[in-house]
Formats: structure tokens, C-alpha cells, sequence
């Protein structure tokens, strides 16, 4: 069984997060090794590490949703223009 946590990195109180992953039978461990990778990139864990590595402050973090929803927008009204 081949396993990746990140609750160390995040700290305490923080969230855990694991992927595991069973090998089969007659299965490599580049095979292995890439649906591992998948699985992370569809877990979306390297983003979820990087955001939660820090503390942000609770104004911050509205502040950060809020740049990102205007940011949204401007990419929405510059599609439906073209």
C-alpha cells in the first residue's frame, strides 16, 4: 500500500489529507507511481498545500475572495465582448 499525507505540512488543527493507493497484482511501480500523481492532480493536494500552509487571517481571506470574484467577472465580460 502506498500512501501520501500532508499533516505535517499543514500544521495542527489543520486538515489531513491521504491518498492511498493499493497495488496489484503484477503491477509496476512506475504504473503505480503514475496513478498516484493522477490521483493527486485530481485531488487537487498541491493547491490545497499551498493554500492552507499559512494562516490567513480571516479579513485576508475576504479580501482574496473578493479580488478573485472581480477577477472572474472581468474574464467573463471581456469573453462575452469578443
Amino acid at each position: 500500500m502506498f500512501f501520501y499525507s500532508l499533516g505535517n505540512i499543514i500544521g495542527y488543527g489543520g486538515v489531513y489529507v491521504m491518498v492511498l493507493i493499493n497495488k496489484k497484482r503484477g503491477e509496476s511501480t512506475d504504473v503505480l507511481l503514475r496513478r498516484f500523481t493522477k490521483m493527486t492532480k485530481e485531488e487537487n493536494i498541491a493547491f490545497d498545500v499551498s493554500r492552507k500552509k499559512f494562516f490567513l487571517k480571516p479579513a485576508l481571506l475576504k479580501k482574496e475572495k473578493k479580488r478573485d470574484k472581480l477577477k472572474r467577472k472581468a474574464q467573463e465580460r471581456r469573453r462575452l465582448s469578443r
